[in-house]
């Protein structure tokens, strides 16, 4: 099922805020959200809210704990949407 959403964009977007990056600074799907970006605990959860709303999605906690990578948080966003799990 298609929603339509980049997901992508929406995640590294938000990635590139929440770790004080240039709009344009390249993302690479490996990169760990705290130990090579810098995003902690509390800008992570803002970070999480951020593309909820952009994506109207309310991504499961149970899946959050186990997010590490860029790409771990673009497959739980995806799989999210993809479930129906809209707000």
């Amino acid at each position: 099922m298609s929603t339509g959403i980049d997901f992508t964009e929406i995640v590294h977007e938000g990635v590139r805020r929440f770790a004080g990056l240039e709009p344009n600074s390249p993302i690479n799907g490996s990169q760990q959200l705290k130990d090579d970006l810098g995003i902690d605990s509390l800008a992570r959860i803002d970070l999480v809210v951020a593309i909820e709303r952009r994506a109207g999605i309310m991504m499961p906690e149970e899946l959050l704990v186990t997010v590490i990578t860029v790409d771990d948080l673009l497959a739980v966003a995806r799989d999210t949407a993809a479930a129906g799990a809209g707000t």
